[in-house]
């Protein structure tokens, strides 16, 4: 076929343009039967002299005729790029919520902002609307927000506790009311602290519910028992005995008083005779001669007169009382000492060791507990030894009772001696009564 047929073939069945440049005939063709795709464009003169002219939009690309431009390169819209992305006039991969780079406007890789999921925990975020758990905290999306998770967060006023919303604190904790506290706790200084009902009393430190620690001097559950030794020695020195029970003497190696002659009461048995079994008492002049020599034969009382009776008390399985009496028209506020001198009978050490508690009580307001000291075990010595034992209080009212009550159960020894029982003032120059229509009883 000649070269005119052809081009007129070519006129017939397509459409073109021919070319006349510089010596040389350029037919740019467009076929009708297909739909133009700009990635399969057939390149023009232009497309190729390696300037940016025409409609390109950076050298040799773009623009409707030329290749598409590769990343990097000058764009005006997404058709003149490679990549289909075009973004502030440069060819750029496509950015998406998958390519494992931050942009568009993510806060972390791949998520948050406007556009991609939400984050997952330990990712960046800005707002609680960035994470998945709607927990943004510092910055940081955490799992959603519990009282469980460690954190202190929502409305809690300690980690995970106080608050409308968690379980209470415990003592030690941070708080805004007692509300955010145990039940049996207090918001003090905004820290839950331990509270106690009825409140401990002579600086008592509530360390629990309902249990104080006591300062010196003072025990029970609420502080309110004192518990002082003896007055100093030079504090009672020179002062007359308020009370004093000697039990008499004579020349009986056992007396046939009784305890009501000297205004006492006992939970023990009396047996007219020097010896007694367990749960009873006698009041002796000297030891008896105890069958296998297990008591100090031949000892007498600590007061030192000639046939001086003491009392002797064989303790009991259940514990009693060794005395009970009762004292009036104390002054109220004066520091009283109540003794007593106490030796173990017994010489064996492997018998049980008499125990005395010494209570003062209050009749005027329900037999109430003053004052509680224990002596601690009376010990065995190889001769038998008298020593002072006793407690210090102030009285509260002016009427007491004063006990001393076994605090040893057992029958396998817990022998005991006791004499000269006293009530005297502590530093004080007067009597230590008051008349009875000066006081004021708790």
């Amino acid at each position: 076929m000649s070269s005119w047929a052809w081009i007129f073939w070519l006129l017939i069945h397509c459409s073109c343009v021919i070319l006349q440049t510089q010596g040389k005939q350029w037919i740019l063709v467009d076929s009708p039967s297909s739909k133009e795709d700009p990635s399969e464009r057939k390149l023009v003169a232009h497309c190729r002299d390696g300037k940016k002219n025409g409609d390109e939009t950076d050298t040799d690309c773009g623009g409707l005729k030329c290749a598409k431009c590769n990343d990097t390169m000058r764009c005006k819209n997404h058709d003149d790029c490679l990549s289909s992305y075009c973004k502030n006039k440069k060819c750029s991969i496509l950015e998406t919520c998958e390519d494992n780079i931050k942009n568009q406007d993510e806060l972390d890789v791949d998520c948050g902002g406007r556009v991609c999921p939400k984050c997952e925990d330990r990712k960046y975020c800005r707002e609680n609307c960035d994470c998945l758990s709607n927990t943004c905290h510092n910055n940081t999306c955490v799992s959603a927000e519990t009282c469980k998770d460690e954190i202190k967060n929502q409305d809690e006023t300690d980690v995970d506790c106080g608050g409308s919303i968690c379980p209470k604190c415990e003592d030690s904790k941070k708080c805004t009311s007692d509300c955010d506290c145990v039940g049996n706790s207090a918001c003090v200084n905004n820290t839950c602290v331990p509270k106690c009902t009825p409140e401990c009393k002579n600086d008592g430190i509530c360390v629990a519910h309902n249990v104080c620690n006591c300062t010196a001097g003072f025990s029970g559950p609420t502080c309110e028992v004192q518990s002082i030794g003896l007055c100093h020695d030079n504090d009672t020195m020179g002062t007359t005995p308020i009370l004093l029970v000697t039990f008499d003497k004579g020349a009986p190696q056992f007396s046939k008083m009784t305890p009501g002659q000297f205004n006492f009461s006992t939970t023990y048995k009396q047996r007219f005779k020097p010896t007694v079994e367990d749960g009873h008492f006698s009041f002796i002049n000297s030891v008896y001669k105890h069958y296998q020599h297990a008591w100090h034969t031949g000892a007498t009382d600590h007061t030192g007169d000639t046939n001086g009776y003491m009392l002797l008390v064989n303790a009991d399985f259940t514990p009693g009382e060794f005395y009970k009496g009762q004292v009036e028209n104390l002054c109220v506020g004066l520091r009283y000492e109540f003794s007593v001198y106490l030796a173990n009978v017994l010489r064996r050490t492997d018998q049980i060791k008499p125990n005395v508690r010494f209570e003062v009580r209050s009749p005027s307001t329900g037999n109430r507990l003053l004052a509680q000291l224990r002596s601690g075990p009376i010990p065995v010595d190889k001769s038998l030894q008298w020593r002072k034992y006793g407690l210090s209080f102030t009285a509260p009212s002016s009427s007491v009772v004063l006990l001393m009550i076994s605090d040893a159960p057992g029958g396998a020894g817990n022998d005991i001696v006791i004499d000269d029982i006293a009530l005297r003032v502590c530093s004080h120059d007067g009597t230590g009564f008051c008349p009875s229509t000066e006081q004021n009883d708790d």
